[in-house]
């Protein structure tokens, strides 16, 4: 009998904390609407030709693509840790999406990738899970310093000394953040103790796996990035290719720099640099704030409440028996 009642609590704590991160996703979604209400009149020209109505679609199609992109990065990142199947990837990433966003810099995504990871390999994973932000913000890093070094050089050349700081600043970080990690520095870290788990895969990959992990995050990097463009295209925004794709890697370097607050950072960050950006290109700021929210809802909050579907077991979030 005290199974049978142990079992049903677990149950109704189970669909109770459901239950609250669906509210947490339809609560940064209202929040964000309450914020700052878009005029819908831009949507319904989109639909109101053929090609905006190709270009929006293509957009959309590409949400999978995109995902599966980044479950098969972490299939790799883990594949010495412990075997996912591809679709399995799949849920560990959008699960981890789904807590990630709820909370301040992303820690909830470590916790929903490694859920279904064996409870003594845990630690591992959310080591695995370091060295594939790592990577990827090292590649935002990169791209967003040829993306604002456009900008200043063939754009705003007249911009305050403060942005070609910062253009330096990132060059040189874009340097050392490649050294630091073919260095292995962050073997001195695995000597205490505690860290040594969390370390353990960081420190195991070879340069080769490293290559191979940053290519695969170039590539979903560019169906972002082609996702943009055609949401661009999709509202009609005049803005040659060459400069509408350099203001596209500065808006993935706010973004990077903008996710480690919360959700509301990201939007945020992505909203003022792209709106201050192609403003400079004559494109009306209410058309780039719909594409930029359209984007943050195919590619964040929809594929999340995927995710809250595929959040199970939810008893194993104690990491303490990891």
């Amino acid at each position: 009998m005290e199974r049978i009642t142990s079992l049903f609590s677990g149950k109704v704590i189970f669909h109770v904390l459901k239950l609250a991160i669906f509210a947490g996703l339809l609560y940064v979604l209202l929040k964000r609407w309450l914020d700052q209400p878009l005029s819908l009149s831009y949507l319904s020209q989109v639909f109101a030709s053929k090609e905006g109505v190709f270009y929006f679609i293509s957009c959309i199609a590409l949400i999978l693509p995109n995902w599966l992109i980044e479950a098969h990065i972490w299939r790799k990142l883990i594949e010495k840790i412990h075997f996912h199947t591809l679709f399995q990837s799949l849920q560990s990433v959008l699960s981890g999406l789904t807590l990630g966003i709820l909370t301040p810099f992303m820690t909830g995504d470590y916790v929903g990738r490694v859920m279904k990871l064996p409870a003594g390999k845990k630690k591992a994973g959310i080591g695995a899970n370091l060295a594939g932000s790592y990577i990827f913000t090292l590649l935002s890093i990169h791209l967003g310093a040829l993306g604002l070094g456009y900008f200043l050089y063939y754009v705003q050349q007249d911009s305050n000394q403060l942005y070609f700081v910062l253009f330096y600043a990132m060059c040189i970080a874009s340097v050392l953040g490649v050294v630091l990690l073919l260095s292995k520095a962050p073997a001195w870290l695995a000597r205490i103790k505690f860290l040594t788990p969390y370390l353990a895969a960081f420190l195991s990959y070879s340069p080769s796996k490293l290559l191979e992990i940053y290519l695969l995050a170039l590539f979903r990097y560019c169906v972002f990035l082609f996702q943009f463009v055609l949401m661009f295209w999709a509202f009609d925004v005049s803005v040659p290719i060459v400069p509408l794709v350099g203001g596209i890697l500065v808006i993935f370097l706010a973004k990077t720099i903008g996710s480690g607050i919360n959700i509301f950072g990201d939007l945020t960050s992505r909203e003022l640099v792209g709106i201050a950006y192609f403003n400079l290109f004559g494109a009306d700021p209410g058309a780039v704030a719909w594409v930029i929210f359209l984007l943050w809802l195919v590619n964040i909050i929809i594929p999340a409440f995927a995710g809250l579907f595929f959040i199970s077991k939810i008893k194993k979030l104690n990491l303490r028996g990891a």
